[in-house]
């Protein structure tokens, strides 16, 4: 086997193949590729050429009307609306192709014109073919060949007959063959006989129960029950789908299969005869099959407008006569007997009543399937080219005409075919039927609509959801809403398969399928919101997270029980389970369903609310009187239990007639239930009756209580006489103990005259306590309290014998131990102490004691005084800043050695005499002292900086950070920067000065560091805005590399910080601090080059000098973006606050504070500035004098033609304070001249009230702006004139005059005329800065000097 591969025709020979005729073939076909391409590219060129002409004005209508009179009435025009309009736009097109056609060819024709459009598009004049004529004219016919110019002559009757033959072998119906085909066609089936839809009734009276019986040709009987609209659309389409089927099969198909069984019928009549002339003649006859195909297209198109026409008709009569009018054209008994045809559910949906589905998609539905119904046979392919598909029948290469009633359409593949026209939407008869459907569907909807209404009035049952779907505020967002549903249909049908009009190759299939969810539309108009009450008042707040809902009375739960209940039954009552309507019937199941359950709801809830607050309190108080009765019968052991008991009984008389209050609440409780027909559990109605029976049962427990109690309070009294006269006996035994016991002595045995001394402690407190309680039982009896004067005796006699022998304990057992015990465990503050706390206590024994406890007192004074002699030796040694150099020198003294170590004790210092030696000793301890304050200062300084740590933000977004909260740091810097001065300082510094000398460096290298990185900051700061700005960058490129160095600098440093930033760690780094110092240089460089350059923007621009150096740079930073300079306009310019920008960046305008637009008379454009924007707001200030300067000429002007309170509020406010004032100075002036000043005076008055009636009117703000400073200027005007009319000045060169402002007209430099503002012999010219529309102050004798 060979290999296998894939080659194109025009390069594969077959060997039986002539090699020579494949060759001139594929010479051939190269040729024509060659000129079709030239074809290609000469149309398209075509397509290009630019046509301005009227087309209108060649297809005139008397042309027109030529074209219409040959058409004749085969068929009128009239007729077939869409067609003609399709022709003549077919016409218009052709007549355009044509003259741009002709205007290349004649540039073709010319030389060099051919040899540039060749040279540029490739384009070649074409080789035509010379055409035929398609129309001879006899009277025109000049004897002349039309494509050879030969001499020919006139034909003469036989070339007439010949002509005539000629048209009968071309026309099909001069065939019989062909003209018995079409009568068979016209015999097998008639398309106008198809409905369109099922609501086609041919007679309407026809009826049951109210629905034709036609709805449904067929069928026994009609729907036994309304329909849905999704069933009656699914009915409707799938019918649709079968009829487009069938018209297809039985017309379309037909037709094909007709000029196929006629072409193999003259095929086979052909090859049946021998003659070869014959069989061409009958061969020949196939040259008709196209116009034969032709003509069944006709037919067919006839056919389809037919069923499409009588379609429409049938379905507007289908619902004019059956519900046009609506319920109010039904009577009342057939009403009554009537069965709807739709069926609606009305729900509850986003707080209100709605219909499921919304009555606009019924509407929207039933239109929609009257459309698809006129669309149902679009896409009907044309006789002859489904033949040409199926057969191949025709000749492909024939002349294709484009019929003015065929359109044009691609298939899937994207070739053209060709399509029979069929009615439009846009046609009378069809825009005339739909919105009679239309008026007939929306006569229906009053009905269910006023039902809807009627429910409206449980509003507040209708809960809302807490994302409610977006409300329809009006019909027109109804209708949207519903054509979403609509077009959500069609997508799905589209998705799921097609149910309309069958599919096929030669048509667009419809699209159906089943019916979504649909959207929810409200029936009603959405609610206003609530307006404030016109009296002052408002609609209640609603209630907030705060705020707590007011808790209803019994009262009030019991009315709106009641309310509840009620409106169940109203609920009920609205309406029927089904509403019959003439065209919809509403099902009102599940509102009425939904309603009551939700009051249902309401009130089983405040039912269960009431019986849980009736229970609650029932149990409540019946626990309460339990309580009480339990308590007055309990048991009583002591006289306090008793006394307690006492109290409870008087507290239980007043809560038992709280809880009889209670009660009462409970009782009115049980009737609201009891009223409201509620059923109790049995365990409710046990606890009820329980608690209100208790009460009878109180009086008879606190009798008993109080029987019972003067009973125990006897027999305690009783009691407690027994018990004080036994306490009494004890106070004697005891007294008779402790006058033993003070006669003891013997200091050596203290601990055990310790234990007796614990001992008599117990006693006496225990007699004490007993004394105590006794008196407050007698206090509670109400007998005489028992005083006890003889143990208060004893005790004072105690005191002092006990204290003695508890000093004399504590010195036996301290003693030893910090005699003989190790020297460093003593504290010398704590011995100190206690011994000072014994001698004070001894001293106010001595006063007290007698007899041989006197004597152990001296014995205890005497061995404390001789231990007291070892405390400096303690308190010297036992220094905790002593040393090893300290001990060393110390021995070196003593001569001996000596160190306070754990073998070194109090008894060994006594041994060694170091008590002769005191001086000596506190000597080195008051120099151990002095240096161990230095070191545990030195030492707290570096505990301080624990944790101490450099804090850091993000700056903005520049990803980097910036120290922040520095001024603690600095304060504990100075604070130990002052300590460690004096430190050095001080004369026992000797030991530490190394340590501090370095403490010191480090203190003052953080003080550097932090100076200049804070010093940085503030200049990076600053700076890294400004050269952000990729425009500064370029302006300033060395400055921006030496910024771009610090920037560089300052990120790593603040990154290492992120890792280490404790302060003595980062502070005190030399390599950081020399950092640092390198980049404050360039900063001060920076900054110097920085002003620098701002001062030649100032120059350039002086205004700029009006800025700061911040908003001068905010300026300079975006010079690609001309609008940040919009906010510091009004502090470059005068008045100019805003600037107007258009799209292309074009300023056309400027704007004042006040509001006031003055358009340029010259615009600029920012972007031509090249990113200087000094230049372009030169051009600013330049265009601004320009159009103040062009205004007041212009103003000037109009002021002469214009009435003069109309002219002041058509200018700008400064153009017409400046104009007025010159045309006052020029008619003052001819006012002196001419000696008619009083009368000036007059006019001039007249002129003033004449702005005052103007102001009084309706003004805008910037109207009444400029009136308000005009009127100040006419007021002084109208004085400066009264006042030179009465002196009477004679000239205008009159001081009097010349010392006033005046405004006149005079040529500047320029060449152009200009305002000069002029006083005595002072003139300057008008600057014309604009100036706004600002007010101005009252002009006094004073201002104006």
């Amino acid at each position: 086997p060979g290999i296998k591969k894939r080659v194109r025709r025009l390069n594969l020979v077959f060997d039986a193949e002539n090699s020579d005729a494949f060759r001139t073939r594929l010479a051939a076909a190269t040729t024509l590729r060659e000129y079709h391409e030239q074809i290609k590219r000469y149309r398209a060129l075509v397509e290009r050429v630019v046509f301005e002409n009227d087309v209108d004005g060649v297809l005139t209508e008397d042309r027109l009307a030529r074209v219409y009179d040959k058409v004749g009435s085969r068929p009128a025009p009239e007729r077939m609306p869409q067609c003609t309009r399709t022709f003549l736009e077919d016409a218009k097109d052709d007549f355009r192709r044509a003259t741009k056609r002709s205007i290349l060819d004649l540039s073709l024709d010319d030389p060099e014109k051919a040899n540039v459009i060749a040279r540029e598009t490739g384009v070649v004049p074409l080789r035509r073919r010379p055409k035929a004529p398609r129309v001879a004219v006899a009277d025109r016919f000049d004897g002349r060949s039309p494509t050879t110019g030969k001499d020919v002559g006139v034909p003469s009757a036989v070339s007439a007959a010949n002509a005539i033959g000629n048209l009968e072998t071309r026309l099909p119906d001069a065939d019989p063959g062909f003209l018995e085909a079409l009568h068979k066609f016209y015999a097998s089936y008639d398309a106008s006989d198809e409905r369109l839809t099922l609501l086609a009734a041919s007679a309407v009276v026809d009826v049951e129960d109210g629905v034709p019986v036609a709805l449904f040709p067929g069928a026994p009987l009609p729907p036994a029950r309304p329909m849905s609209l999704q069933a009656f659309e699914r009915f409707h389409r799938q019918y649709m789908q079968e009829t487009a089927s069938r018209v297809r099969a039985n017309l379309t198909q037909r037709a094909c299969d007709l000029c196929v069984a006629l072409e193999e019928k003259v095929r086979d009549v052909a090859l049946g005869v021998e003659d070869p002339a014959v069989r061409a003649a009958h061969l020949a006859r196939l040259a008709k099959m196209p116009r034969f195909a032709q003509r069944l297209t006709l037919v067919v198109q006839d056919g389809l407008r037919t069923a499409v026409e009588r379609g429409a008709r049938d379905a507007r009569e289908f619902w004019t006569r059956g519900f046009g009018g609506g319920d109010a054209a039904a009577e009342g008994d057939a009403h009554a007997r009537h069965r709807p045809m739709f069926s609606v559910r009305l729900v509850v949906r986003d707080g209100a009543a709605a219909f499921e589905p919304p009555l606009e998609s019924v509407r929207d539905v039933s239109l929609a399937i009257f459309d698809d119904a006129i669309d149902m046979f679009k896409g009907f392919q044309c006789v002859r080219e489904k033949v040409m598909q199926q057969r191949g029948a025709l000749d492909p290469s024939a002349e294709q005409k484009n019929e003015p009633d065929a359109r044009a359409e691609t298939d899937e593949f994207g070739i053209q075919k060709r399509i029979v026209p069929t009615p439009a939407r846009d046609e009378p008869f069809v825009v005339a039927a739909r919105a009679a459907i239309a008026e007939v569907l929306e006569e229906n909807f009053p009905g269910p609509r006023a039902l809807a209404e009627r429910f409206a009035a449980f509003e507040e049952l209708m809960e809302k959801p807490e994302n409610p779907a977006p409300k329809v505020d009006s019909v027109e967002s109804a209708d949207a809403a519903a054509e979403n549903l609509i077009a959500s249909r069609d997508e799905s049908a589209a998705d799921s398969g097609p149910a309309g009009p069958g599919p096929g190759p030669d048509e667009t299939p419809g699209a159906s399928g089943p019916e979504p969810s649909e959207p929810s539309v409200s029936t009603h108009p959405p609610e206003p919101e609530p307006e404030p009450d016109p009296a002052g008042g408002s609609a209640p707040p609603e209630l907030t997270e705060e705020e707590e809902p007011k808790e209803m009375t019994l009262a009030e739960t019991e009315a709106e029980m009641r309310r509840l209940a009620e409106l169940v039954d109203a609920v009920e009552s609205t309406s029927d389970s089904f509403e019959p309507f003439r065209l919809i019937g509403v099902d009102c199941v599940e509102i009425k369903r939904a309603l009551v359950g939700v009051a249902t709801e309401r009130r089983d809830a405040l039912v269960a609310k009431l019986v849980e607050q009736f229970h609650a309190l029932n149990a409540e108080a019946y626990g309460r009187f339990r309580a009480i009765t339990d308590r007055l019968a309990s048991d009583v052991e002591t006289p306090e239990a008793l006394d307690d008991l006492r109290r409870f009984a008087a507290d239980a008389a007043r809560e038992t007639e709280s809880l009889r209050a209670t009660l009462a609440t409970s009782a009115a409780m049980a009737e609201a239930l009891e009223r409201s027909g509620v059923n109790l559990e049995d365990d409710v109605v046990d606890t009820y009756w329980n608690a209100i029976t208790q009460p009878a049962s109180v009086p008879q427990k606190l009798k008993a209580y109080e029987l019972r109690a003067k009973e125990l309070q006897k027999a305690m009294t009783e009691t407690l006489k027994a018990d004080i006269k036994a306490n009494n006996a004890c106070i004697a035994e005891a007294k008779s103990a402790v006058h033993e016991f003070i006669e003891l002595g013997n200091i050596d045995l203290a601990e055990d005259r310790l234990a007796a001394v614990e001992a008599m402690d117990a006693r006496l407190a225990e007699l004490k306590k007993k004394g105590e309680v006794y008196a407050n039982r007698e206090e509670l009896f109400g007998r005489p309290v028992t005083t006890y004067p003889a143990l208060n005796s004893l005790f004072r006699e105690w005191e002092p014998y006990a204290n003695l022998w508890r000093v004399c304990a504590e010195f036996g057992r301290y003693q030893p131990e910090w005699t003989n015990g190790p020297f460093p465990q003593l504290n010398p503050e704590k011995v100190t102490a206690m011994v000072e706390t014994w001698n004070r206590a001894i001293t106010k024994m001595l006063k007290h004691i007698k007899g041989v406890p006197a004597e152990v007192c001296a014995e205890l004074k005497s061995r404390l005084a001789r231990f007291e002699t070892n405390l400096p030796i303690v308190a010297a040694l036992r220094n905790p800043g002593l040393r090893d150099r300290h001990w060393k020198d110390m021995s070196e003294d003593l001569g001996f050695a000596v160190k306070a170590d754990a073998e070194f004790s109090l008894a060994r210092a006594v041994q060694l005499g170091l008590h002769e030696h005191i001086d000596v000793l506190e000597k080195y301890s008051e120099a151990a002292s002095k240096e161990y304050s230095l070191e545990r200062a030195l030492d707290s300084m570096h505990q301080n900086w624990r944790g101490v740590e450099f804090e850091t933000s993000p700056w903005r977004d520049t990803g980097s950070f910036v120290l922040k909260g520095t001024d603690e740091t600095q304060m504990l810097l100075d604070d130990q920067i002052v300590k460690t001065q004096s430190m050095r300082s001080s004369p026992y510094i000797g030991p530490f000065e190394d340590r501090v000398k370095l403490w010191e460096k480090k203190l003052t290298t953080i003080q550097e560091v932090l100076d200049q990185w804070l010093k940085m900051q503030s200049g990076w700061l600053y700076l890294e805005p400004i050269f952000g700005s990729d425009d500064i960058m370029q302006q300033m490129p060395a400055e921006g590399r030496k910024f771009k160095t610090v920037d560089t600098t300052w990120r790593k440093t603040m990154l290492k910080l992120e890792l280490t930033s404790e302060v003595l760690v980062v502070g005190a780094d030399e390599d950081l601090l020399g950092s640092l110092r390198k980049c404050n240089e360039l900063l001060d460089e920076v900054n110097k080059g920085l002003s620098e350059y701002l001062e030649t923007k100032r120059l350039a621009f002086p205004r700029f000098y009006f800025l700061s150096n911040d908003e001068l740079l905010e300026i300079l930073s975006e010079t690609k973006d001309p609008l940040r300079v919009q906010p510091f306009l009004k502090k470059v310019f005068e008045a100019i606050h805003l600037l107007e920008f258009q799209k292309n960046m074009e300023v056309t305008a400027m704007l004042s504070e006040e509001g006031e637009k003055v358009t340029f008379v010259n615009s600029f454009n920012p972007a031509k500035a090249g990113g200087a924007v000094e230049k372009w707001l030169i051009q600013c200030e330049a265009a601004q004098r320009e159009t103040v300067a062009a205004m007041c000429r212009d103003a000037s002007k109009a002021y002469a033609t214009s009435k003069r309170t109309d002219w002041m509020v058509e200018w700008p406010g400064q153009v017409v304070l400046c104009i007025g004032s010159l045309y006052w100075t020029s008619q003052t002036e001819a006012a002196i001249r001419e000696g008619t000043m009083k009368a000036h005076a007059e006019t001039v008055s007249a002129q003033l009230m004449e702005i005052v009636e103007k102001v009084r009117g309706k003004l805008t703000k910037l109207q009444r702006k400029t009136l308000s400073a005009l009127v100040v200027l006419e007021v002084h005007a109208r004085d400066v004139v009264a006042e030179l009319a009465e002196k009477g000045v004679p000239s205008v060169e009159d001081f009097d005059w010349a010392s006033q402002l005046r405004y006149t007209w005079d040529t500047m430099d320029d060449g152009k005329e200009g305002v000069t503002v002029r006083m005595i012999n002072a003139a300057i010219n008008y600057g014309n800065e604009y100036l706004g529309n600002s007010s101005r102050l009252v002009i006094t004798p004073l201002t104006d000097r």
